[in-house]
């Protein structure tokens, strides 16, 4: 073998030993496997599944979140739902036979106004509280009015409407089964309704787990509503990722000066989580 020969098998070799140190180099950089900092180690026993959505793995995600002290400090959020003829701008709040909306016609629900407020979380995270704190307030509006979380009813002075709405059964931990109904303004629009009776619908309040008070409509009096967390809960896992929406709506049937109104009324929500 010739000197120039074993000279350049030399040089290659140098060469692709070279290039093997720049590569495993570059691996060791981009996999930095055991100095990346994780919210949850695997071992950690929290799932990182980004589809999990049934309330009752949550749940127990949520425990063990707690149990091994990766649960997030918790959101507070003040939430105001303005007076409608503020906030519109205009003395008929009404818009009758637009966005959906009918014609007048008395005692039927014909037009709505609707108000919807944002509680977003983190991306990647599981709410496994949601605590309403509100105090007493007084309120008037006119007509039928709904409270949503994530279009299910959370209240509503009109149980013959929302009863007639899309409903699924939620199971709670002591067995009881909840229906939870899901707000669809094209289901209600042209539905009647009877100002003089009393029909008032508070999600989970037969079962226990829930307190509302509110005046008739027309009528100024005092408005409270408290839920327990497993409720909220259900109702935060119908939300399709971090996004939680808020939303009151009053409708309308014949009466432009005083359909679609109600006063200013606010509540705080402290929402726990914890991030996949």
């Amino acid at each position: 073998m010739s000197y120039f020969k074993t000279k350049s098998n030399i040089k290659t070799l140098l060469f692709f030993l070279f290039v093997f140190h720049i590569f495993t180099g570059c691996l060791e950089e981009e996999g930095g496997g055991q100095e990346r900092v994780m919210n949850h180690p695997e071992e950690s026993g929290v799932p990182g599944d980004p589809d999990i959505k049934d309330p009752d793995e949550i749940l127990k995600n949520c425990e063990d979140a707690q149990t091994k002290g990766y649960m997030e400090e918790p959101m507070t959020v003040t939430i105001v739902f303005a007076d409608t003829k503020v906030e519109s701008g205009r003395s008929e709040v009404c818009e009758f036979n637009e966005n959906g909306n009918l014609h007048m016609d008395n005692d039927f629900l014909m037009a709505r106004y609707e108000q919807v407020k944002a509680l977003e979380l983190p991306e990647g995270a599981d709410l496994c509280d949601l605590e309403f704190s509100m105090d007493i307030q007084q309120l008037k509006y006119d007509d039928i009015f709904y409270l949503t979380l994530n279009d299910r009813v959370l209240a509503s002075n009109h149980r013959a409407t929302v009863e007639g709405l899309e409903a699924e059964s939620i199971d709670l931990p002591d067995g009881s089964l909840v229906p939870l109904y899901k707000y669809d303004w094209e289901s209600l629009v042209g539905q009647p309704f009877h100002n003089g009776n009393l029909d008032d619908f508070c999600f989970g309040e037969q079962e226990g787990y829930a307190q509302c008070q509110w005046p008739e409509t027309e009528q100024t009096g005092d408005f409270f509503i408290e839920y327990d967390r497993d409720l909220l809960v259900h109702m935060g896992a119908k939300s399709k990722n971090h996004q939680h929406a808020i939303q009151f709506v009053v409708t309308g049937d014949d009466n432009p000066a005083i359909d679609c109104y109600h006063e200013e009324f606010s509540f705080v929500l402290r929402a726990t989580y914890y991030l996949r």
